[in-house]
């Protein structure tokens, strides 16, 4: 009866299409007019897909990309515009404003390293409580689409990319790694929540865009982004049957397929660089020491359950490891 269980789920998943447990498919609070000419910049915490979402959105559109105009503060942290040959780099200074990584939630930047002794990079104070202040910050109205991952599989990543070690979540600085997700990111649902109620525009529109989305309907996707912003098709979008295979720069598992099916099967919660040594038997020894703690930390916010991540597996704390594999095969079956 089992083995005829398991055929009939296989037989389901190949005649119906997968689908994404993630909630809504993508996360849309749609600008009051489409904007086919205004530029268009991707931000995000390291390790989110910003990559891939950038990547991906010009391979399918023909938009314009942001070029620091002359005064703005992305101009005055552009390497090139400011003639800064001493840092052998192009773009922007790291996390600066108009940077890829710039921190929208706090409220001072200060170049750091060789960014603070060469080029005599300033300081700035800046507090963004709508997108009108985005506008300001760029010099022009922006579409901004930001890229974000599910927290925990976030934090994982992060903490590999970074070499952090967090073998407890007690250890120091590992919880402060998750409020800088939750305090990010819940900055962003407030401007999307101040542009919901048109509240100071300033010609600027913010969209996030779930990396799991992504995976599981890269087409969708962009078909949902295009049609929202009236963006013009690219000649080099990608065939259907070519999909699999997209490319992604500066990505550790750079393939579109590995990248879904690592977050088919929960991968994340038992990655390799996670175990300790002499414990290579348990894989997902990190995550069963370290359950209870993220549920409580989980438990004091709803910035994830606002974006659509209902970290289900934060259920499994107590039972036995095997009991969480189960679960996974289980929710692997409805995906």
């Amino acid at each position: 009866a089992a083995a005829a269980a398991l055929s009939v789920g296989v037989a389901l998943l190949v005649v119906f299409p997968r689908r994404a447990a993630w909630g809504p498919a993508l996360r849309l609070v749609a600008p009051r007019e489409r904007a086919p000419d205004r530029a268009v910049a991707v931000l995000a915490l390291q390790r989110s897909g910003s990559n891939f979402l950038r990547t991906t959105q010009r391979k399918y559109f023909v938009t314009p990309e942001y070029t620091p105009i002359n005064g703005s503060w992305p101009w005055r942290y552009c390497l090139a515009c400011v003639k800064c040959t001493q840092i052998p780099e192009r773009g922007l200074v790291r996390g600066a404003p108009g940077q890829e990584h710039f921190l929208v939630d706090r409220t001072h930047f200060r170049p750091k390293g060789i960014y603070s002794t060469r080029c005599h990079f300033p300081e700035f104070d800046y507090n963004i409580t709508a997108p009108a202040d985005l506008t300001a910050i760029y010099g022009q109205p922006m579409t901004l689409l930001v890229a974000v991952k599910e927290p925990v599989a976030w934090f994982v990543s992060v903490i590999n990319f970074w070499k952090i070690k967090c073998a407890s979540m007690l250890d120091a600085g590992c919880l402060g790694k998750l409020d800088m997700w939750v305090n990010y990111y819940g900055k962003w649902l407030a401007l999307l929540e101040a542009q919901r109620k048109g509240l100071r525009l300033g010609g600027t529109s913010v969209t996030i865009v779930r990396y799991e989305d992504m995976l599981h309907s890269v087409e969708g996707s962009m078909d949902q982004l295009g049609a929202t912003y009236g963006w013009r098709g690219s000649p080099s979008r990608p065939k259907a049957e070519d999909v699999e295979n997209l490319q992604v720069r500066f990505s550790q598992d750079a393939r579109y397929a590995e990248k879904r099916h690592m977050y088919d099967t929960r991968r994340f919660l038992h990655r390799d660089h996670l175990l300790e040594p002499g414990h290579e038997d348990e894989p997902l020894r990190w995550f069963t020491a370290n359950c209870a703690h993220l549920r409580a930390f989980f438990q004091k916010t709803d910035v994830h359950l606002r974006l659509g991540y209902s970290l289900w597996y934060l259920e499994h704390c107590d039972p036995p490891p095997r009991s969480l594999y189960l679960a996974l095969v289980i929710h692997g079956l409805r995906l």
